[in-house]
């Protein structure tokens, strides 16, 4: 990667203007309940300098207009005003809201006027000038010295307005004015986790400028934007250039890491090039190789622009393994775990205060061994995303939650559905996004197969996507599923729990929560948790334990772990991190290092479920069974007399709903007792020591091995889940003999169901097959 990605090069800071009225003088940053480290340094005169597209990189000049600017409260709908009085100073690009904007300013309406003056080049010889906005919150009407140059709608999308013929020819000194109105969310807009009145999982308002604004000047024929997506089966990159008037040629160069030359094409602005990469080094976690690329634009022969890129190559698709729908990166199986990031910051809100603050998360992340990372429903700055290509983090990409209140039906949806292709548009080329998540919770869902549909197309737009898949598709992540796209998504809290599905893959995309409070670093406003522990060593505790379960869950086809979440969030207090990113939450960093690389190894060592003995899935063993209440208090013993008992087939239960196939007995009553005789086949003490028990439990149940109690859970669950036996359960076993298994069942209302089976678990290879004795054999 060239270091000027990563360095802001005021190539024109020569011609920034420093005219910020007298009350710039007196700004003051305000005090948040709680302030992260980075808020003591940053530079009022250019906050946030790093250059603002790192993948659309122009050398002509840049200018960053961050800093302070001049603020007035205005009111909605009002027309611009040469006169108009600015009596506040904001420090830009951190909300109206933030403690870090010097302004800490709520209500139900924020409307405002922004203001700033800025030098232009007296005569721009043919050029022309560009001004960017990384993201206003939610409508901007932009004006430039009176005249309005352009207007947006949408508080999570990138956009440019050419302002050339607006600047004054006399003059150097240019004003630039911005109307900002947010009602934060009434006419259903897209607004994340965003409120009104902050409170459990919903936070405080970010309106008005909250991501970089910035000066770009550029040829009268310019290079307006860049589309790649990386075919890896091909070794093969797809290009489109398109040029702002839709003219010219492109000579695009890739070069290595290491600055070599490896692929070079010439074509046509707005051609699908495929750019063949010779001996590709694929984009992963473990190895985030990144391209250069250098695009010319060339009209009439002559050379009128150029930018320089980078890309990764890499693929994910969808493939089964042993029945189950498995997520496979660059060709091989992955399982993917990471935490929930909703990008708030106590003291910029969704602005975080630095670059440095980005990057500590981000490496956070990696030196606790997460692959991936779910950025909840909010987009963040290019550089983000940019930070994850380079360290190798993957990307499951949130589309900001919107609403559908009465009377602005047609209007929320439209808005969505806009706004949704933009941010696609505006972020897809990074290789760290391997998938897109529509809706979540249920919030503001709308047309679930054709939002599906409509995200394919655009995110997979240069590309087959029966052939290749740029990213995966979520089209719900908890709550409301549709059949539709490549991933199935289910929330459970705290313990993680499975989803499935014949086709797509099963994810948890949330789960845990574990709450720890750490005095002098909790955000104050009530309280919110799933669960909660003492210290830093019971967190540790926890959080293994529920990568335990997770561990579980990936035999019976889970591929993917979102752990709720990096940092707290206001009254959240669950995060790994404090809110104020001050204490990292766990005393043993390194023993949760170690149990995330024993999770995501499992792919590579071939972990597996082998059945011993099957569930009612794959065969319906035979039990005797009594469903009274004076039953024997020895009803688990080998020397138990059962002939008198009726015989039915399992599974035993009722009102399942779509797993009342399973049922091959009937079960109303509140208990059950069930018992039959199995035969294990001659298995060695390493296979024995990896035996589980496969439950499907609705509601408690106990286990006993050869009158030996083996296994007791309580609650219920909605499928086969392994459950382990105790060791005196699996010293109770004997292979190649008759060995009994006896179960309580107890039910209190709704659905019920007992099923048991038993496998062996983990990375050992066993050469078994199933002995199908039944209770006639015995």
């Amino acid at each position: 990667m060239k270091t000027k990605l990563t360095v802001c090069a005021f190539l024109l800071a020569s011609m920034l203007a420093a005219n910020i009225s007298a009350a710039a003088s007196e700004w003051q940053m305000k005090e948040a309940p709680l302030m992260t480290p980075w808020a003591e340094g940053i530079d009022t005169k250019c906050p946030l300098p790093e250059y603002p597209r790192p993948q659309m990189v122009r050398n002509y000049g840049w200018i960053n207009l961050n800093g302070l600017w001049e603020l007035r409260k205005g009111i909605p709908g009002e027309e611009y005003d040469a006169s108009f009085d600015y009596d506040k100073t904001i420090l830009v690009p951190y909300p109206i809201e933030s403690a870090l904007s010097g302004v800490m300013e709520k209500s139900d309406e924020q409307c405002y006027w922004y203001r700033r003056m800025f030098n232009a080049p007296k005569k721009m010889n043919g050029k022309r000038l560009l001004l960017h906005f990384g993201a206003v919150d939610w409508e901007s009407k932009i004006f430039v010295n009176g005249n309005e140059v352009g207007s947006h709608t949408g508080g999570y999308d990138p956009f440019t307005l050419d302002i050339t013929e607006a600047l004054r020819q006399e003059s150097e000194e240019q004003e630039l004015a911005v109307y900002i109105y947010d009602n934060t969310g009434v006419q259903g807009q897209m607004i994340g986790k965003q409120s009104k009145n902050p409170q459990g999982c919903v936070y405080t308002c970010s309106s008005g400028i909250w991501q970089t604004v910035w000066l770009e000047v550029v040829p009268e024929t310019y290079i307006s934007s860049i589309e790649m997506e990386p075919v890896l089966s091909k070794s093969q990159l797809n290009l489109n250039v398109t040029s702002c008037d839709g003219t010219g040629t492109v000579n695009v160069k890739v070069k290595d890491r290491k600055g070599k030359e490896v692929a070079k094409l010439t074509g046509s602005v707005g051609e699908i090039l495929h750019i063949t990469i010779p001996n590709v080094q694929a984009w992963s976690p473990n190895n985030p190789y990144l391209y250069d690329l250098d695009i010319t634009l060339k009209k009439n022969g002559k050379k009128r622009d150029e930018v320089s890129s980078y890309f990764g190559m890499r693929s994910i698709e969808v493939k089964k393994v042993d029945g189950y729908p498995r997520i496979f990166l660059n060709g091989n199986q992955i399982f993917q775990l990471g935490p929930l990031d909703q990008g708030f910051w106590p003291d910029g809100l969704h602005t975080p205060p630095a670059e440095d603050a980005m990057e500590y998360d981000i490496k956070t992340m990696k030196a606790l061994g997460f692959n991936m990372v779910r950025k909840h429903i909010k987009v963040e700055p290019d550089r983000w995303y940019y930070l994850c290509d380079r360290e190798g983090l993957l990307v499951w990409q949130d589309l900001p939650a919107g609403s559908i209140p009465q009377g602005y039906e047609e209007l929320s949806k439209s808005n969505f559905k806009d706004e949704a292709v933009r941010i696609v548009k505006a972020i897809k080329n990074h290789p760290s996004i391997v998938q897109w998540v529509i809706f979540n919770e249920g919030c503001g869902q709308f047309d679930t197969p054709q939002m599906v549909e409509l995200m394919e197309r655009n995110v997979n737009r240069l590309s087959n996507p029966e052939h290749c898949r740029t990213s995966l598709i979520s089209n719900a992540s908890g709550w409301v599923d549709h059949d539709a796209g490549d991933i199935i998504d289910n929330h459970s809290y705290p313990h993680p729990s499975a989803p499935s599905h014949a086709k797509r893959a099963a994810v948890c995309g949330e789960y845990g929560g574990i709450t720890l409070k750490v005095p002098d670093h909790i955000w104050p406003g009530g309280e919110f948790e799933y669960t909660a522990v003492d210290s830093k060593e019971d967190f540790t505790d926890y959080f293994n334990n529920l990568l335990d379960e997770l561990k579980d869950l990936y035999y019976i086809g889970v591929n993917a772990g979102v752990y709720t979440q990096i940092s707290d969030v206001e009254i959240e207090k669950n995060g790994l991190l404090t809110y104020d990113r001050k204490v990292l939450k766990t005393d043993n960093p390194a023993k949760i290092r170690a149990k995330v690389e024993e999770l995501l190894e499992m792919p590579r060592k071939g972990a597996k479920m082998t059945p011993v003995i099957s569930t009612s899935e794959n065969h319906r063993y035979k039990w005797r069974y009594n469903m009274g209440k004076d039953i024997a208090d020895n009803w688990y013993a080998t020397d138990f007399d059962d002939t008198t008992w009726p015989i039915g087939e399992a599974g035993f239960g009722a009102n399942l709903g779509s797993s009342q196939h399973l049922v091959g007995t009937d079960w109303n009553t509140n208990n059950i007792v069930m018992r039959r005789w199995f035969k294990i086949n001659d298995l060695s003490p390493e296979a024995i020591a990896t035996l589980r028990f496969m439950a499907f439990h609705d509601e408690d149940i106990e286990i006993y091995i050869n009158g030996v109690r083996a296994a007791s859970r309580g609650g219920y669950t909605t499928r086969h889940v392994p459950v382990d036996i105790s060791d005196e359960g699996k010293a109770a076993i004997r292979p190649g003999e008759w060995n009994l298994i006896a179960i309580r069942g107890k039910q209190s209302s709704g659905g019920q169901m007992i099923d048991i089976g038993i496998s062996t678990f983990g990375d050992i290879d066993i050469d078994y097959t199933e002995d199908f004795s039944d209770i006639d054999d015995k």
